[in-house]
């Protein structure tokens, strides 16, 4: 599987489904590589994928 960073992630099961009003899943097995954001403001909903970690996040 290939993230954002151009970097493949092996050895990760993944799996193709027809959910209903779902945009995106992505599982604790790919997040542990990096630093992972979810933010939402005015009904929009962000996400921000960062690898490698660089620690703790500013607020």
């Amino acid at each position: 599987m290939l993230v954002p960073t151009g970097d493949f992630v092996t050895q990760v099961e993944v799996m193709e489904s027809d959910f209903q009003d779902i945009d995106v899943l992505i599982g604790i097995d790919v997040i542990v590589f990096g630093d992972f954001l979810i933010t939402n403001k005015d009904d929009k909903t962000t996400f921000q994928f960062r690898t490698p970690s660089e620690g703790g996040v500013e607020l």
